[in-house]
């Protein structure tokens, strides 16, 4: 969408012609190539994973909300490269992750979740035992101490609570490259407190990051890093409550409120403070007799983001809301909606106007459905969201919002026998001021505080065609196994590549439990080939492919008795230096050696 705050753009001579590397968040001026016609990618790969958990499932009485007697907690790092796709389908399946470690090589971040607590039968007469508390530590082939405690403390039907710490780092040398340290650290709690038909969720924490813009020192060969500080360190502190009833009357005011802001600022002067309020009211409505279940809901919300750093000072704020309609007859079931959206920022505002439909077929009920669905809305690009992705983003980033003019979406999903899970979706959207990274030296930017090897982000407009799709096999509580499988086809206006994006990526990973104390799990990924923008060779300003590559994860976890348990994990075994993002290997293969102890 246009820029609510003009800035200045740069050029870059390249090849004779002349390349916008922007700050805006209008197309880019010069067109270079436009991407030959869009490919469709068909595929039969699918995901998901589970695992075994011990522990008790209550339900309240008087409400819906699951009380966890938490027996044993695993934590999920995501083990490989994750991306996010838009417009998203229907809720897939449930994927169920082990517990992986892997080394700092792509982000900084990752993001920590809890697997879903299995429900366990356990008799009245033998309850099994109950742990709060879980520590784990390790130490990897890297200098990368890990250590990580979980607790968890349940009143049945009154409250839960729940905390967790974490810390790892790594030294990072990489052969003829600078030093590449990184690490994390977090702390976070969150607070359920049970009413008779409603759950208030207070929660909230403080994370810490660090890394280094390295370089080849082939490149820099100038440069003194000795003399030079050239870490980053980025701070978050967040906070969330919401407020979600659990009435079984559909003709009650269903309602689900939620607040939540964090701040975020790194180590020179970039901050950005962010509050947002979201809300879903939906109640039973008899529109028509010729239907049956029928609801009429509003949902939306209101987000306020002021961002600053050593050049600019924005602030935004956006204002959703969308009036809904659900109904069911026979196998199907449908919503229709329109998304009203104003958006105000700096001096400058916006009204959109997004269609908000969707429509599932229940073919075989409980075995196969098919779905379809419009939609679209903006997206603030966020500094948070930014650096998550890139750590190694410029310090100094123009405020800017994804504007999703359409996109259209559609797929099959379900269960083959309660052992099997699967889902297949492809999906096109349209859309303006989608970001991209480019690898410009600041030298040449001439921006402050001159780091090397930064990347930067440009904005260009087009679609993309998805595809993707997932499946996974369980038998009995021992063998898992999982594979996906994404393809990303851009059309662009202004840029010749999508440059820093995933085009396709296949996972395919398992376990086995052996007579309950020995766990083996591996993970093999492939990732295409994705396309570079630099002007750190000898060839001047030209885009360029990152090769594919391969990378293979093994482990082995095993349970000494109820209290002690240990691992090993070994990363990136093909021990392949790939870059995500040009310029900025991975560290190569690491094992790590662990233990674990509940109690």
């Amino acid at each position: 969408m246009p820029n609510p705050h003009p800035t200045e753009e740069r050029g870059l001579k390249m090849n004779s012609q002349m390349v916008n590397i922007r700050f805006t968040t209008q197309p880019v001026n010069k067109k270079i190539l436009t991407q030959p016609g869009k490919t469709v990618s068909l595929l039969l790969m699918f995901i998901a994973l589970s695992t075994v958990s011990l522990a008790q499932n209550k339900t309240a009485d008087k409400h819906n909300e699951q009380v966890l007697i938490v027996g044993s907690v695993d934590p999920s790092v995501n083990q490989s490269y994750k991306i996010n796709l838009m417009p998203e389908a229907p809720e897939m399946p449930k994927v169920n992750k082990e517990f992986d470690f892997k080394p700092i090589n792509k982000y900084f971040y990752t993001p920590v979740t809890f697997k879903p607590i299995k429900a366990a039968t356990i008799r009245a007469d033998k309850p099994g035992d109950i742990y709060n508390n879980m520590v784990k530590a390790g130490f990897g082939s890297r200098l990368t101490p890990y250590a990580e405690f979980f607790h968890s403390q349940t009143h049945k039907g009154k409250f839960r609570f729940d905390a967790h710490l974490k810390h790892i780092s790594t030294y990072g040398k990489i052969k003829d490259y600078s030093p590449a340290p990184s690490s994390l650290s977090l702390a976070e709690v969150s607070f359920d407190k049970f009413f008779r038909y409603q759950t208030l969720t207070l929660g909230g924490g403080y994370r810490y990051n660090t890394n280094r813009y390295y370089y080849a020192t082939d490149d820099f060969p100038n440069i003194d890093d000795s003399t030079r500080n050239f870490k980053q360190a980025y701070n978050l502190a967040f906070f969330d409550a919401s407020f979600v009833s659990h009435y079984k009357n559909n003709d009650k005011l269903h309602h689900k409120i939620r607040l939540h802001s964090y701040y975020y600022f790194n180590k020179y002067q970039t901050t950005e403070l962010s509050a947002a309020l979201d809300f879903d009211f939906h109640k039973s409505y008899a529109v028509t007799d010729i239907l049956e279940y029928q609801y009429l809901g509003l949902e939306g919300g209101t987000a306020y983001f002021n961002n600053e750093d050593t050049i600019i000072h924005t602030s935004d704020i956006y204002v959703n809301v969308t009036p809904y309609y659900k109904a069911s007859y026979g196998i199907f079931r449908f919503k229709a909606g329109v998304n009203l959206a104003f958006l105000k920022a700096d001096s400058v505002s916006k009204f959109k106007i997004y269609p908000d439909v969707e429509i599932n077929v229940n073919l075989f009920p409980g075995y196969l459905q098919l779905y379809t669905g419009i939609n679209g809305g903006l997206q603030k690009i966020s500094y948070r969201k930014l650096t998550e992705e890139n750590p190694f983003i410029s310090m100094v980033v123009t405020n800017s919002w994804l504007n999703n003019k359409i996109g259209v979406y559609g797929g099959l999903k379900g269960n083959i026998n309660k052992q099997v899970g699967f889902n297949v979706k492809a999906a096109w959207r349209k859309f303006e001021n989608e970001y991209f990274f480019v690898n410009i030296p600041s030298q040449i930017m001439q921006q402050a505080p001159g780091m090397p090897n930064e990347l930067y982000m440009v904005n260009d407009t087009g679609s993309v065609f998805t595809v993707e799709a997932q499946i996974s096999y369980q038998y009995s509580n021992r063998l898992n196994l999982y594979a996906s499988y994404v393809n990303n086809t851009y059309s662009l206006s202004c840029l010749e590549h999508p440059y820093g994006k995933l085009l396709s990526e296949l996972k395919v990973g398992g376990s086995y439990l052996i007579a309950t104390r020995f766990k083996p799990w591996m993970e093999l990924v492939y990732v295409g080939k994705r396309w570079y923008f630099s002007g750190l060779d000898s060839a001047g300003f030209t885009p360029g492919e990152l090769p594919e590559f391969f990378d293979l994860n093994l482990g082995l976890e095993y349970q000494y008795d109820n209290h002690f348990s240990g691992f090993i994990k070994a990363t990136n075994l093909l021990n392949n230096h790939y870059d995500y993002f040009y310029g900025h290997p991975n560290y190569g293969m690491e094992i790590m050696l662990g233990i674990s102890y509940k109690f």
